[in-house]
């Protein structure tokens, strides 16, 4: 769970009950390698402390991993963001592995979204274009208004 002055932001895990599954199952690699239809259990929760109502980000079917759940990225079209950590009242970051995010800029979620900032859009391309698979995570940081 995590807070802002106006905000709680809860990971709910709903385990095989996700209501949105990959188009195209991935194997899993383990001693009893099987396949999986999930990206993620888990849905954002979002509780407004003035209003007392919650609210969950709505699940994507698809494949990509970064667009499966947590507020829409509608800025440049980047991954929707699942907070990882609070940085302080208003302000949390995840990390994003730099071969997902070179994949979500290839996906079509990425392709055929129309963010308020096309600019920012084609700069997001442009870092994941220079990114490594074995460079460090991707720091997304976003900080809410008051």
């Amino acid at each position: 769970m995590f807070q802002t002055e106006n905000h709680l932001f809860i990971s709910c895990d709903f385990g095989e009950y996700f209501p949105s599954r990959r188009f195209t199952p991935s194997k899993i690699s383990g001693p009893n390698s099987k396949y999986a239809m999930f990206n993620t259990t888990n849905c954002l929760g979002v509780y407004d402390k003035q209003t007392q109502k919650l609210v969950f980000s709505k699940p994507t079917s698809t494949d990509n991993p970064l667009f499966t759940s947590g507020l829409y990225n509608d800025i440049d079209g980047g991954p929707r963001f699942f907070p990882w950590k609070n940085i302080n009242d208003s302000t949390m970051v995840m990390w994003i592995d730099p071969k997902q995010l070179k994949d979500h800029i290839a996906s079509v979620d990425f392709k055929e979204s129309a963010p308020k900032y096309p600019e920012k859009k084609i700069r997001l391309e442009a870092l994941a274009n220079k990114l490594s698979e074995f460079d460090n995570p991707v720091l997304m940081k976003v900080t809410f208004k008051k």
